[in-house]
């Protein structure tokens, strides 16, 4: 049985390697993150994969249309997890998107449902709260250092 501290701090590392994946642009590595089936839910709608195949083809989509936008890197903000019993828990992550000449292109925050299947953690869900949200908990966002 794993402790409450022992899980956030699993986690905790779980998202740092998630994030690392997601700054390297690299969709197989963010891919690897994910259960399949997964849903990514935004105020837009609902994308589910059932398949690597699917989930690969939604992050390049997902990454080619930031880096459109100028996204160039992404840096961790706040992270809040919330163990949910054994294998199962919700973490919400605030970041913040930065274009190539260092402006900040967006805060963004996200609430994850993360699962642990027999070999490691996995994303579930992501759901991405609007910046005129706050999202789960109200928690307040914290300023970028």
């Amino acid at each position: 049985m794993s402790s409450l501290e022992q899980i956030r701090k699993e986690l905790e590392a779980f998202y740092e390697s998630y994030a690392a994946a997601f700054n390297g642009k690299n969709v197989s590595a963010i891919s690897e993150c994910f259960a399949c089936p997964c849903a990514l839910i935004t105020g837009h709608g609902l994308n589910q994969c059932s398949t690597e195949n699917d989930l690969q083809q939604l992050l390049g989509r997902y990454l080619a249309d930031l880096k459109e936008r100028g996204w160039t890197h992404s840096e961790m903000g706040q992270l809040t997890i919330w163990p949910m019993a054994e294998d199962l828990a919700m973490v919400v992550a605030d970041g913040t998107r930065y274009k190539a000449d260092g402006s900040m292109l967006e805060p963004v925050r996200a609430c994850y449902t993360i699962c642990r299947d027999a070999k490691s953690w996995k994303i579930v869900t992501v759901s991405e709260v609007d910046p005129s949200f706050l999202g789960p908990g109200d928690l307040p966002v914290k300023a970028p250092a």
